[in-house]
């Protein structure tokens, strides 16, 4: 499993914050040296303050710039994790080597779709979702007799005329070519 690895972005903006800071300290030091060798100030401790003041600012643009790079480096994890789960997931799922299943099974193959789908150059065939009533023969009408059997290479179950058996037809689901049972 690879491990996390901060964006660039997030050390950039730690190193930027942490020289503002560096920056500020410098600043308050070279003010207060200069502070030190004038005597006479107009306000005693005005040199003081003034370092203070700038170590205050560079603590604030510190905590601007880490603020952003944790925001930065949150996103990434997201970004990186959730992909993590997603890779997890779909192999544990067996998604990423065979293609996913209908979730709704084909109760009836028909012959032409087949011949269409392997002119459109697609290598796998379109599943159109089977129709959930049950048409209601007249009385006078004999039943149709269907037969239903599982592709080997998938398992999907598949309706078919009785008729139709001994035939080859290709799985609405993964495509392969199975003999009518």
């Amino acid at each position: 499993m690879p491990f996390y690895k901060p964006p660039i972005l997030t050390v950039i903006f730690r190193i930027l914050g942490v020289l503002f800071l560096i920056v500020s300290v410098v600043a308050a030091i070279v003010t207060l040296r200069q502070g030190a060798n004038v005597k006479e100030a107009a306000e005693p401790g005005q040199h003081g303050w003034q370092a203070l003041g700038t170590v205050a600012a560079g603590i604030l643009v510190l905590l601007f710039y880490w603020g952003i790079a944790q925001a930065i480096n949150f996103l990434g994890k997201s970004a990186f994790y959730t992909e993590q789960l997603y890779v997890q997931t779909s192999t544990r799922a067996g998604l990423s080597r065979k293609p996913p299943r209908s979730p709704v099974p084909s109760d009836s193959y028909d012959d032409e779709d087949a011949d269409e789908d392997a002119n459109d150059g697609d290598p796998q065939p379109a599943v159109v979702p089977a129709v959930a009533t049950t048409p209601v023969a007249p009385a006078s009408t004999p039943a149709v007799e269907r037969t239903k059997f599982a592709c080997k290479a998938c398992g999907q179950r598949i309706s078919a005329l009785t008729s139709e058996i001994g035939n080859r037809i290709a799985c609405p689901n993964c495509g392969e070519d199975v003999t009518v049972a």
